[in-house]
């Protein structure tokens, strides 16, 4: 067995799964959901035309037979890293979430959601810190 990393098209934003070895599957950060508002630097906004959970890594995961996950790890909060997780579907696929310290001022309103849609589904929500060896 080989490590395999997938890394999702998804435009603004990032995602990527890593396949390790040993068959675990660890998601980090999943785009952007449709509609969002991305504010670029001398272009003005950019809307977001899919939903990168979705529209995407979803089906890229049913068409490779991956029903769960072994972690998701959100490398900073901001909306095109987490944004994918909203879709319902995705989210339901770990109990483990990993995201770094924050701020409070990086608490927008889509981060409070997400973190609500954790509490909600009794997922267990961990702040990484370096070196990082939970999965």
């Amino acid at each position: 067995k080989q490590l395999k990393i997938v890394f999702f098209d998804i435009g603004q934003g990032d995602s990527a799964l890593i396949k390790t070895p040993n068959g675990k599957n660890i998601l980090i950060d999943a785009g952007a959901f449709a509609g969002v508002s991305l504010t670029e630097s001398d272009a003005g906004k950019l809307i977001t035309e899919i939903d990168s959970g979705k529209d995407v890594i979803l089906p890229y995961f049913r068409e490779n037979n991956i029903t769960a996950l072994d972690g998701i790890i959100v490398s900073h909060p901001h909306i095109d890293h987490f944004g994918g997780l909203l879709s319902k579907k995705l989210i339901e696929l770990t109990t483990k979430f990993f995201i770094p310290e924050y701020s409070d001022d990086y608490f927008a309103d889509d981060l409070s959601k997400f973190l609500k849609e954790l509490k909600n589904k009794k997922a267990v929500l961990k702040h990484m810190t370096c070196p990082f060896s939970e999965i």
